[in-house]
């Protein structure tokens, strides 16, 4: 789940990471940062905000597969505990997702 950022942290309504309609895609740009299995996930569910204007209600949900353009893994945190789950960074630039 694609909720953390830098910066933000996990409250939400300070997420910077934007999606816009383009036709039948959403373009989505933004980092997540301290994300579970990021380096080995082939799908993620990205949280953007699709207008910053409405709060809450601009918030949605996106299922993101890691073939997608623009999807990219960054890098893989070190932490201290609970080594059996790899943790990263997700960015995603210019990230088309089809809408249906």
């Amino acid at each position: 789940m694609g909720l953390t950022e830098p910066g933000a942290g996990s409250d939400a309504l300070s997420l910077r990471t934007r999606a816009r309609r383009d036709g039948d895609n959403y373009i989505l740009n933004g980092a997540k940062t301290f994300i579970s299995n990021a380096p080995i996930a082939d799908i993620a569910l990205i949280y953007a905000t699709t207008d910053p204007a409405l709060g809450a209600s601009g918030l949605c949900a996106f299922i993101v597969e890691k073939d997608f353009p623009g999807y990219q893994v960054g890098r893989k945190l070190s932490k201290m505990g609970l080594r059996s789950s790899p943790t990263g960074e997700i960015i995603l630039e210019d990230c088309r997702v089809p809408v249906e």
